[in-house]
């Protein structure tokens, strides 16, 4: 039987083995159905005894929109040409992408207004992070995402411990505020309409229409 605490499927195979076009439909209609789910547990717990907590965003998505966004030389353009790799995380402390075979990449997506994640510490051990904020998206507020790209992150993100259960916690804007050197720190906007980093406009046509 294999280890649970260090087998990772191999997400490799979602990103691989569809068309960009069935890919984007995927996660499109992933996205809509946690918003009406999300929708649903906030009307309910406005008045209800035992509240309903919300879902996390699948690392499954979260990783393979990065890679997809990779691929497209959206981010991290200082690499230049790209092959991006998921590891499948098949040993411990291993991350979620690998790019041209050296340069290691950690995803998290984060929903919670305040950007709390919990942090290890073989979480820092790669070339950057890339932290997407997408509590507004799952709301249905907003169909932007916003993307954090920190860069040697052993360096600069810093985490602090809770006593009870020794787990170790950051938030992005305690991570920004003391962060040694703000070059390693970029910040970006994802437009899930047009696919765009940054667009000056906003594309007319609108990805999350549910059809």
């Amino acid at each position: 039987m294999k280890n649970k605490k260090t087998i990772k499927k191999d997400m490799g195979k979602i990103y691989k083995n569809l068309s960009e076009k069935e890919y984007l439909c995927e996660f499109k209609k992933y996205v809509n159905v946690m918003r009406v789910d999300r929708k649903g547990k906030t009307e309910y717990n406005k008045d209800a005894v035992f509240k309903q907590k919300f879902p996390g965003f699948s690392s499954e998505a979260s990783e393979s929109l990065v890679c997809y966004l990779l691929n497209k030389n959206l981010l991290l353009k200082e690499l230049g040409e790209k092959s991006c790799v998921l590891t499948g995380r098949t040993k411990a402390g291993s991350n979620d992408i690998l790019i041209n075979g050296k340069h290691s990449i950690e995803v998290k997506a984060t929903s919670s207004e305040s950007g709390l994640i919990t942090v290890s510490k073989n979480n820092l051990k790669c070339y950057a992070w890339i932290w997407m904020d997408i509590r507004l998206l799952l709301e249905g507020k907003s169909n932007v995402i916003d993307i954090h790209i920190i860069k040697n992150p052993k360096e600069n993100i810093f985490t602090w411990q809770i006593d009870t259960n020794k787990e170790h916690k950051m938030d992005i804007k305690t991570m920004i505020k003391e962060m040694k050197n703000t070059d390693d720190y970029e910040r970006l906007m994802l437009d899930m309409d047009s696919l765009k980093i940054n667009p000056k406009t906003l594309s007319g046509s609108k990805f999350f229409e549910y059809v």
